[in-house]
Parts: C-alpha cells; structure tokens; sequence
C-alpha cells in the first residue's frame, strides 16, 4: 500500500539499542501522547504492541506509521514482530534523520527519548515522500538476504586475494607477472608447490608431468607449461622464507573455502528466482542489459523492491545515492557536486559494477562513457554518471515491464555526453 495520500492518525518513533528501546508516540498534531521505554525481548514487544492499540477503543493498525533507524542489527526482531502484526513500519536512514533533527532543533542535548521523538516528528513531515522505505515484501526480503551474502563474501574472497597475491609477490615474484595466479591449474599448483624451491626438490619431467595433472579436463588451459614454470623457479629472486609458503597455503585455502561458498550461494539464488514466479520476469528485464546476468540482476531487484515504491527515476537514483548534491544561492551560484552517497550502498556499489560491466560488453555503453569522461576528466566519475543513467533506465524497464532498449537511453548518444 502506497504512503502518498495516506492520512494517519498516529506517528511513532523509535530509538532501538541492544537492550531497551524508547519511543514517541505523537498524533496528527504533533502532540506527545506517549514516551516510554521497553526492554528488546518478547514482554517488551508485546507491552509496546498493548500501549499502541489502546489509544482508541477502535484503533487498527492502518492508523499507525511506525519509524525505526536502520542502524546495525538490534533493530529487525522488532521490526518483523510489528510488520508480522500488520503495522506499517520503516526503516530509515540514520543520517536523514539526524539531518532532520539538526534543521528543527536548536538544542544539542541528545538522549534515546528525544532520538524518538525526532523520528517520530520526521515521519510526521515526511511520510509521503518515504515510499521507498515500505517493506520490501517477505519474497525481496529473502532474496535479499542471499544477495547481500554474496557481496559480503566477495569481500572476503577479494582481501583473501590480495593476501594471497602479497604471499607469491615475495616467494615466486616471475609467475604473477607471466600468468594468472587464481586460475584453477595455478592455484593448484601454489598449494603443492608454495615456492621455487618445492617446484625445484622434483626433477623437471616429474615436475611437468604433475603439472598437467593440474590441467583441466575442459575449458581453457593456462597458456604457460610446466616447462616454463620450472625455467622460471630456476631463475627466481623470490624471497625464501618457509612461514609465507606456510601463510600462502593458508590464504589458498580460506580463499577456496569462500569460492565454494559462493557457488553454493549463487545456486540458491537461481533456485529461489525459479519458484518465485513475480520475480522471475523481473530479472529477466534486467539480464537484457549488456553486461548483466543473473547474479547481478538478482542484486539489483533485491534491493529495489517493488518497482512501484518509487515515484520517479529520480527517486530510485536518490534511493541508491547516485543522485548528485547541489548547492544554490539566489541566482549567483549554482553547483553541481558530488553524489549523495544517501542511499542504499549495497544498490550503489552494484550499480557502480554494472556500469563497468556494461561498458566492456557493449559499445554504446563504452562510448557514452568515454564521451563523458572527457566531459568530466575522470574514469571513475564517468562510471558513475553511467550508473546513474542505467539505474534511471531501469526504473522504465521495471515500470514499463519492457527490456532493454538501446535507442531510447543512447537516443542523445551522437551529442555530447550530458
């Protein structure tokens, strides 16, 4: 159900810590008819549930907005008692809120009653431009949880990576420099042979012959032998010290261990978008995009929700943080900065990655951004205008239920990038 043009009777603010958490109870006037504080277990909850049902002997959960700050994790046991009870309750952004508070408030002194009510008088203000705080819906809700897994544990694979790529810089510096160190056969390779000297305890046919053990059946082969690899480990100014190869080992393994979670993970979600059948057409809109397949389109319809939580394109872009700040003064000044970065991270680092990918997949894409990195003088801001520009087209490709359409966003391709 959509916030704009709702009329509520009862606005409700909540400060959630670990342990207890304060709220506001204001009405249509924004006056205070409760402030209290509950403990964060099921008593608590239910007494807080109680209190609210009794301001009207007809109340219903329709009349209420409730409000809670999106910070860490102590908040969502609370959150889903009350969205199971059929209330409407958002999670908001922090910063918004602390915002808000210092553009009404003069005073400094801050505690987790006056936090309360602060948010309480922010969805009081601006509940009908919060639409895309609504709930995403038990199914995006689930998804979501997968997706954001998978970033996280990209994360890891990518420090893992990086430690890793540290370790052979010192032991074996000649092979990242003639090959890919994380391809199948050479990470095999690297945790049989961590260093020159464990490739050069073996003679060079032994070495070569087990090196081709680590050949994969199908797909693509390393183009570097085993032959040239014992002629490098000959020559190697590597650095001989056996507790990096003891380190390095380590890495591999926790490297691989996440690998495997991953595809497990990725397999999960392919299985879950198959039998959710709302969600299924979705991701296939998005997978028409150059660059784009499943995973990241997952990614994207997870954070997104429900397309119809947005007003317009420009609210998605600002739901994501790649809407860009302005400052104005009169008609003297008029400045165009840097991104808000007040949105979903999540959706704006997806975002940023799809502009890339899309980019290397498409030449249109390439060369809007290229159009526009001379405009801005800067790769990395051009990777993000684009992302600004395909998250606006897909907001029409959701909305319109259509796939991508490569005339209408590159219509203006020919002049200069905006």
């Amino acid at each position: 159900m959509s916030l704009l043009n709702r009329v509520f009777k009862y606005f409700v603010g909540i400060d959630q810590s670990k342990d207890f958490f304060d709220v506001s109870v204001k009405n249509q006037s924004k006056n205070i008819l409760f402030t209290g504080q509950f403990k964060t277990n099921f008593e608590g909850f239910q007494k807080f549930y109680e209190k609210l049902l009794s301001f009207q002997h007809l109340s219903i959960q329709d009349d209420f907005i409730l409000g809670v700050e999106s910070t860490g994790i102590y908040h969502k046991t609370l959150f889903s008692f009350f969205l199971k009870k059929g209330f409407l309750i958002l999670e908001l952004n922090p910063v918004q809120v602390k915002n808000f508070a210092k553009g009404n408030s003069f005073r400094k002194t801050s505690n987790d009653r006056i936090s309360a009510s602060h948010i309480a008088d922010f969805l009081f203000e601006r509940h009908d431009k919060l639409a895309h705080y609504q709930n995403l819906g038990s199914d995006y809700c689930q998804l979501r949880e997968l997706t954001r897994l998978v970033l996280n544990i990209d994360q890891q694979i990518n420090i893992f990576k990086n430690k890793v790529k540290a370790a052979v810089q010192q032991m074996f510096p000649e092979l990242p420099a003639s090959t890919n160190i994380f391809s199948k056969t050479i990470i095999r390779l690297l945790t049989t042979f961590p260093s020159p000297g464990a490739i050069l305890n073996m003679d060079k046919e032994a070495f070569i012959r087990q090196f081709n053990r680590f050949l994969p059946v199908r797909g693509r082969k390393p183009k570097i032998t085993g032959s040239s690899i014992y002629s490098l480990a000959k020559v190697s100014i590597g650095y001989v010290n056996p507790q990096i190869g003891t380190v390095l080992t380590t890495n591999l393994s926790l490297l691989d261990a996440f690998l495997v979670q991953k595809k497990t993970i990725l397999k999960s979600i392919k299985t879950f978008i198959k039998s959710h059948k709302d969600i299924q057409p979705q991701v296939d809109i998005l997978c028409s995009i150059p660059g784009i397949g499943l995973p990241s389109a997952a990614m994207i319809i997870a954070e997104i929700g429900d397309i119809n939580r947005f007003k317009s394109k420009n609210s998605l872009a600002a739901f994501a943080g790649l809407d860009p700040t302005t400052q104005t003064s009169g008609t003297s000044v008029n400045k165009t900065g840097r991104i808000s970065r007040m949105g979903s991270s999540y959706l704006r680092k997806i975002m940023y990655m799809a502009s890339l990918n899309a980019s290397n997949h498409s030449d249109q894409f390439y060369n809007w951004k290229q159009a526009k990195k001379e405009a801005v003088r800067s790769g990395k801001k051009a990777a993000v205008c684009l992302a600004n520009k395909l998250i606006k087209a897909i907001f029409s490709m959701l909305k319109n239920n259509s796939p991508f359409n490569p005339v209408l966003m590159f219509k203006h391709l020919k002049q200069k990038a905006a």
